[in-house]
Order: C-alpha cells, then sequence, then structure tokens
C-alpha cells in the first residue's frame, strides 16, 4: 500500500475537498443566469409619492397644507409619542445592564443654557432647545416618528406635536397654531449661536469665526 506524504494528512486533504467544492459553486452561480426581477413590484403613482412625508429647509416652503395647536397635540402625543419619549415629554435612557440599546430624547429642558459647554453641547439640552430651525422638529418628526411607523403621522398631527413641543419650552404661547407660513417664523433659542448664520458661508473659516463647524467660539484675529 501507498504511504501517504507528510502533505497529505486527512484533515487537509478534507479541507482541500471544501474549498474546491466551493470554488466549484461560485464558478456554478456565476455561469448561470440572474434572476429576472423586472415584475417585482409596482412603479409608484404620483398620487402616492406625493403621499410621502417631504423634509422642508428652514424657509418651510416645502410644509404641506395643514395646522395645530400645542392642545390638539396633547392628545397626539399621549397615543402615539409618550411611551418612548415619557408622559411629559422627558424622555428615556435605559438603565445599565437591562438589556434596552435604545432610548428616547428627552423634548424638554434646557431653556436658558447655552448650546456649547467646554466639553460639547450642554447636559440637559433637549431637541427643542438645540435645533437651530423649528423645520427641524418638524423634518424629525414627519419622516421618523412615531419610530414604529415612522412617515404615518398626517400633516395636521405633526404640526400639533411641534406646537406640543415648543409650547412645552416655552418657546411659542400655548394657543399658537402652526402651519406652513407660521412655523418657519418661529425663531428658536439657539438660532443665533450658531456659526455662521449664513450656512454658505461654512467653508471659509474667516467668516465663520472658527475651525469647529457647528461651534460657538472666540472670533478668530486677522
Amino acid at each position: 500500500m501507498r504511504s501517504c506524504m507528510p502533505w497529505c494528512r486527512p484533515a487537509q486533504v478534507v479541507a482541500a475537498a471544501i474549498l474546491l467544492a466551493g470554488v466549484g459553486g461560485v464558478v456554478t452561480l456565476a455561469q448561470s443566469k440572474p434572476p429576472a426581477w423586472g415584475d417585482v413590484g409596482t412603479p409608484m403613482t404620483p398620487d402616492e409619492i406625493k403621499a410621502m412625508p417631504m423634509a422642508t429647509g428652514p424657509s418651510g416652503k416645502d410644509l404641506p397644507p395643514g395646522s395645530g395647536t400645542a392642545k390638539q397635540g396633547e392628545q397626539i402625543f399621549a397615543q402615539k409619542c409618550a411611551m418612548c419619549h415619557g408622559q411629559n415629554l422627558e424622555g428615556y435612557t435605559p438603565p445599565p445592564g437591562s438589556g434596552i440599546v435604545t432610548g428616547a430624547a428627552a423634548l424638554v429642558g434646557g431653556t436658558g443654557l447655552p448650546l456649547w459647554g467646554k466639553d460639547g453641547i450642554t447636559p440637559g439640552i433637549s431637541r427643542a432647545n438645540y435645533a437651530a430651525y423649528a423645520t427641524t422638529l418638524w423634518n424629525s418628526i414627519a419622516i421618523s416618528m412615531p419610530a414604529y411607523r415612522p412617515g404615518s403621522l398626517t400633516a395636521q398631527e405633526v404640526y400639533s406635536l411641534v406646537a406640543l413641543i415648543l409650547a412645552k419650552n416655552e418657546i411659542i404661547k400655548q394657543d399658537m397654531a402652526l402651519d406652513r407660513i407660521s412655523l418657519p417664523e418661529v425663531k428658536m433659542p439657539q438660532r443665533d449661536n450658531y456659526i455662521p448664520a449664513n450656512f454658505d458661508d461654512i467653508l471659509d473659516v474667516m467668516k465663520r469665526g472658527c475651525y469647529k463647524t457647528y461651534a460657538i467660539c472666540e472670533p478668530m484675529k486677522p
């Protein structure tokens, strides 16, 4: 009987066979025709595209019709938001060791606090007191909320929730109605604390006045 050479150990023979089988499978897949996916799905209709939540810029020119108040937002929040963000908009942070990997941002807090501290964003700054524009809140809610069904809120619900958050942070009055005209006109507390005011100057260090993109810094010396 022929003896096996040192390089011909049984384990190595099995490994080589598996490798060759895998290579053969790859070759077979590469030679096969890809499946035809042309009949999968249907094109979206103009009405379906129009119904999708759309983001808007600071001007609010893309906001949809509708309106809402903080009072209207209270019931909507209780039904669709409180289970994550808390009954009082206080947010939720999972306790260590709980196994829960995600929390929910606080939507109140930070009124009157500076945006930036020596170690970054001041602790306790909520989303309402962090955003430079009210339309930022609109975009976050309209597109990403509620987390279990993002994009499902109506325009009236989004306006009402934004009004609730702003009223709870004393940025607008409780009875103020927000719509596509009034919402962009709301001046957020931190609006003037972003450098530069004109975001077209963001790449110009001298105009920005700071090496950090979105930080408050001392004016740069010429």
